[in-house]
């Protein structure tokens, strides 16, 4: 599945994507950042790894008002570069800047498929 961008024609609106999938990842990134451009490529490289998992960009740029209500509607604190993994609905994993890593993103993935911990 190609990383799609969020609201544009074709895509499911928000919030409704939000029950689209079990598990789906938010990226917000801007396009005159440094940290946006490197996190890319570990987004990139994550999305190939995992096809299926839909992944939706958000430029915070050009879809500020956007990105500032998905930030309020999941409770999480807006950032960017940001990855936002969404569980059943609710954020359950956030990182930016040097903690947006293939790594994070595969602890993340795996924590989330096998649920909570406590």
């Amino acid at each position: 599945m190609p990383i799609l961008r969020l609201n544009d024609p074709g895509t499911m609106p928000w919030p409704d994507l939000l029950e689209s999938a079990p598990i789906l990842i938010l990226y917000k990134h801007s396009s005159v950042c440094l940290y946006s451009l490197l996190s890319r490529f570990s987004i990139l490289g994550f999305s190939t790894a995992h096809p299926d998992l839909p992944i939706f960009w958000i430029d915070v740029i050009d879809q500020r008002d956007f990105s500032s209500r998905i930030a309020e509607d999941l409770l999480v604190l807006h950032q960017s570069p940001q990855a936002i993994m969404v569980a059943g609905c609710c954020p359950v994993w956030t990182a930016s800047h040097g903690g947006l890593t293939v790594r994070a993103m595969e602890q993340a993935l795996a924590d989330a498929r096998n649920g909570p911990t406590w």
